[in-house]
């Protein structure tokens, strides 16, 4: 991850980012970054089990070390700016960079871990939470939180977004769960190199910041504290931890941005990508953490744009998913849309289809049918400029 200004090891080199110099990648890009972002997941999957009371942080760098170069790839932090480490593990209060050592996890812990691998070149970058045995409510309810933060902003990356959408995707929610976001370090972009422009700030106001673009590489990495958010740097020069020794927490994972939405480089092949409360819900039930699914904060997003401009700045796959939302206000419609968009080619399209062939896609109900026809029989009234005013209904009988 960039650190913003606490310790300079760490940074985005200066000329770099005053450049802005952010690449665009290609197909084989994407394949490239695929294979390494799935060996740094395959890495956690691989340490999962030896996260356990009793075993030192130095053992679980050396497992990480070993699975690594078997693979014929690289520990990133190994010797980056002197770091002396293959992987950071950042235990309870620390925020982030923590170096391994003869530490060991005690019953109740929280770590994360930080993976970073080079394979052909390419950079695989991604960390999660882990439990050592039994912990607390309130670790599981901070890692719940950070969890769910980082999805939040991954689903606000998409082109014609915002890094300040993706910012404010993550504060808002961690500050609504009464939590706080860290701001002193920050995702980064990355590919060939471990970390380049663009800065990607977990907290900021939608619409501001760089405008995304398809083929752009980055991470998503919010360390959100169960306190406030300021922290300090230890002696090392390295070890990130909060200052009011509050419990922090720490997921990440590197994304492509694609034509319609962000691919996930690093999902966990195993599925393991939330350990460890997925895998103990059913006997350790995390407290509910929202009411809110993350497609309505996403619904929200899509409202707040309109009602900016209009639609005016909106592209085909946004405009389809705000109406589509009207017909299914509590359905993640983004596999509709898309589906929708691939069947007949643009909005307008979708729009103009016969509701014949509209509900030969899976998924197209007669709500949805005559939502897109009722905005087709407007626009058609609008363009013969035979809009009618009529007295609102107020209510329904």
């Amino acid at each position: 991850m960039n650190n913003l200004g606490i310790a300079d090891r760490w940074r985005v080199d200066p000329v770099e980012t005053k450049a802005a110099v952010i690449t665009l990648h290609n197909a084989e890009a994407f394949e490239g970054m695929r294979r390494a972002g799935r060996l740094a997941a395959e890495t956690l999957d691989y340490i999962t089990p030896h996260v356990k009371p009793g075993a030192t942080t130095d053992e679980l760098d050396q497992l990480s070390h070993d699975f690594i170069v078997s693979r014929n790839a690289v520990p990133a932090p190994l010797g980056y700016r002197g770091f002396p480490k293959s992987v950071c593990t950042s235990v309870n209060h620390v925020v982030c960079h923590g170096i391994p050592g003869a530490k060991r996890l005690h019953e109740g812990d929280i770590i994360n871990i930080d993976v970073t691998v080079i394979l052909d070149g390419w950079h695989g970058d991604t960390s999660r939470m882990f439990f050592a045995g039994e912990v607390g409510v309130k670790a599981k309810r901070l890692v719940d939180v950070t969890h769910e933060a980082l999805m939040r902003g991954i689903a606000a990356a998409r082109p014609g977004a915002t890094l300040g959408d993706v910012g404010h995707a993550i504060q808002s929610y961690a500050e609504s769960q009464r939590c706080s976001v860290v701001r002193d370090f920050c995702g980064h972009g990355l590919g060939r190199v471990f970390h380049a422009p663009p800065n990607v700030l977990h907290f900021g106001k939608p619409g501001q910041g760089l405008v995304l673009k398809e083929g752009m590489f980055f991470t998503i990495e919010p360390m959100i504290n169960a306190g406030t958010h300021e922290v300090k740097v230890r002696e090392d020069g390295w070890t990130a931890v909060t200052k009011d020794r509050s419990l922090s927490a720490q997921f990440e994972h590197s994304i492509g941005i694609t034509r319609d939405g962000c691919e996930i480089f690093t999902r966990s092949p195993k599925g393991l990508d939330r350990l460890p409360h997925e895998a103990d819900r059913s006997s350790h039930p995390a407290p509910p953490m929202s009411a809110k699914p993350h497609y309505l904060g996403h619904r929200q997003r899509l409202k707040d744009r309109f009602m900016r401009d209009a639609g005016a700045s909106m592209p085909d796959y946004e405009m389809l998913e705000l109406v589509l939302f009207m017909a299914k206000p509590r359905a993640d419609v983004k596999p509709l849309a898309k589906a929708l968009l691939q069947r007949f080619g643009s909005f307008a399209e979708v729009i103009a289809a016969d509701p014949k062939e509209l509900v030969e896609v899976k998924g197209v109900r007669e709500s949805i049918v005559i939502a897109l026809k009722t905005i087709q029989a407007a626009a058609i009234r609008l363009a013969r400029e035979q809009v009618i005013n009529r007295p609102v209904i107020s209510s329904w009988q």
